[in-house]
């Protein structure tokens, strides 16, 4: 019934205001309930004021005192630690020379008797006494030097495994065959076909020619067998490349049938030129009578297609048909090498340009 009464007080009026840690204006920073706090780096998870501020009127029992465990030894030392924590400043104002601090406490702190947890007269973590910060920050600093003392001790054995397993490395690669020396029931027979001699240490074979033999027994009897699988899974390539082989041959037969038309036709214009000189020339008997109406009759010329008059026409032909081949180039570096073509191209060679004609 008291427990209930008292936990629907509300805050406000658990003080009394007249005692003297109502009057109390600042924490003091090294509490459990301090330490918890977010202004000095807590996680704010008990979310109580300062122990040295817990009204001693009003506040809960479990608040108000320190704990009975620590009566029960070093009195002194935990009045010791009470009265600088009263005091009238701030804690952080003493400095090491101004610090009133038993020698033996100094020196069981200074050996690491005191921990971050507990102190070697405290059973319960959050019954440590309230460490003034000179004392704390001593504290720290020895507990920090043992901690780097251990991690440089950590470090140097893993360096020196290391080192070791590095070192034991190197010797057998180095010296492959001072293990097959120490064990000399180990060496085995050589595994060539039909030889009874013990191989040598670092090989499974006594010579090359045992390793030879086996490696070509081998390809003999595994190789029938695999060809005999390839030949009977069709491959996707050799099937594309089929195809475009017969395809290329189909070109290729075109390609010679034109050929042969073309060579054909060559024959039968060479024919044609060849009847066309064996004839004599025929002149044509000139009439005066149409000169004057031949007078306003004009032709086109094929090469520039400016009209021209008859007279004229042929020298003007002429004229034109060789200036427009001047100005284009019938030539290549190599010869014509047809196979089944006689005389496809001119092919005259030029010694200026050095090219062969193409005209036709």
């Amino acid at each position: 019934m008291e427990q209930g009464r008292a936990a629907k007080i509300k805050r406000s009026a658990r003080m009394c205001g007249e005692c003297e840690a109502c009057r109390r204006p600042e924490d003091c920073g090294q509490c459990d309930f301090c330490r918890d706090m977010k202004k000095f780096g807590g996680p704010n998870k008990i979310r109580q004021k300062c122990r040295l501020r817990q009204c001693q009127l009003r506040a809960r029992e479990s608040y108000k005192y320190f704990p009975t465990s620590l009566a029960r030894g070093r009195e002194g030392d935990l009045e010791l630690l009470k009265a600088q924590l009263g005091g009238p400043g701030p804690p952080e104002s003493l400095s090491d020379e101004e610090l009133p601090l038993d020698p033996r406490l100094y020196q069981e702190l200074c050996a690491g008797a005191f921990d971050e947890h507990g102190l070697p007269w405290l059973s319960d973590a959050e019954d440590a006494p309230f460490l003034d910060p000179v004392l704390r920050k001593r504290a720290v600093k020895v507990k920090h030097v043992k901690r780097r003392e251990k991690k440089s001790d950590k470090k140097k054995e893993e360096r020196y495994k290391r080192h070791r397993q590095r070192a034991r490395h190197r010797e057998r690669r180095g010296h492959p065959e001072r293990a097959d020396a120490r064990d000399p029931a180990g060496l085995g027979q050589c595994l060539g076909p039909g030889c009874t001699r013990p191989a040598r240490p670092p090989s499974k074979y006594c010579s090359e020619a045992c390793g030879i033999k086996l490696a070509a027994n081998r390809i003999y009897e595994i190789l029938p067998q695999r060809i005999q699988q390839w030949q009977q899974s069709p491959c996707v390539a050799e099937e594309h490349g089929k195809r475009l082989l017969e395809r290329i041959r189909r070109e290729q037969h075109q390609a010679r049938l034109r050929l042969q038309e073309m060579e054909r036709r060559f024959h039968e214009l060479e024919g044609l030129i060849a009847r066309a000189k064996g004839h004599p020339p025929r002149e044509d008997e000139e009439s005066t009578e149409g000169d004057s109406e031949d007078t306003d009759l004009q032709i086109f010329c094929v090469s520039c297609g400016h009209p021209i008059n008859p007279k004229v026409a042929l020298r003007h032909m002429e004229r034109c048909y060789a200036k427009y081949e001047s100005q284009t180039s019938f030539g290549s570096m190599y010869p014509t090498r047809i196979e089944g073509a006689t005389r496809l191209f001119c092919d005259v060679y030029n010694p200026q340009s050095k090219t062969y004609c193409k005209r036709l």
